[in-house]
């Protein structure tokens, strides 16, 4: 039985710049989880995630993106897997990148990707 990987894009950090993550293995996972949370909110932030996909791991094409954050506290988690309307990421690579927007910042901001169970 596989355990539960974690990749950490921004771990609990002052949000001010667009943050991109570097290219994942993408090791067959059955479902993956994007999550994404702001803290406190300083002026007129935005914060846009989006997962992306690669056949190389160099040229990178997107997925999909969650839809923007621009207030405190706001929490948002998109599930892909065969049994979900997202569907499964199968590309070998994967990179999440958080883009800034606005004027300020978000407190204690977080973006991680989960991945669970084995396809294959």
């Amino acid at each position: 039985m596989a355990g539960i990987r974690q990749e950490t894009i921004i771990n609990n950090a002052s949000f001010t710049t667009t943050v991109t993550s570097p290219a994942l293995p993408n090791d067959g996972r059955a479902s993956w989880v994007l999550l994404s949370k702001v803290g406190a909110i300083t002026t007129t932030p935005t914060m846009t995630v989006s997962i992306l996909g690669s056949l190389d791991g160099t040229n990178f094409y997107t997925i999909d993106t969650q839809t923007v954050i621009n207030t405190a506290n706001a929490t948002q988690r998109t599930v892909y897997g065969s049994s979900t309307t997202k569907g499964p990421i199968l590309e070998p690579y994967i990179q999440v990148v958080a883009t800034f927007g606005g004027v300020g910042n978000f407190a204690n901001t977080i973006v991680a990707l989960f991945g669970g169970g084995y396809q294959y």
